[in-house]
């Protein structure tokens, strides 16, 4: 299970922190606070030390529902992390 931190930001966008394991068993959670922020939402995955093919779906079904709501969604990551090897192999990197 994925720890969730949720940090306001002066700016019109606001920010999920996760860190630990991401797995489809996060969804709900991730949905939750992700529409509770009312706007353009960045997720920060810096520090997730694995991220499951599950969770890669979880942060694609996450993107649809903010996107369905009117606002974007920015993914944070970095090239040496295992959350960049999960993304691109699911092709979720990708994903619009």
């Amino acid at each position: 299970m994925a720890a969730i931190e949720q940090l306001g930001s002066p700016g019109p966008t606001s920010w999920l922190v996760l860190r630990g394991r991401v797995w489809e068993g996060d969804e709900q959670d991730l949905v939750e606070q992700a529409l509770a922020l009312d706007g353009d939402v960045t997720v920060d995955l810096t520090e997730v030390a694995e991220l499951t093919t599950g969770g890669c779906w979880a942060l694609r079904r996450l993107a649809d529902r903010v996107w369905e709501s009117g606002w974007r969604m920015t993914v944070l990551i970095t090239p040496d992390r295992p959350a960049r090897d999960s993304l691109e192999r699911t092709g979720t990197i990708g994903y619009p």
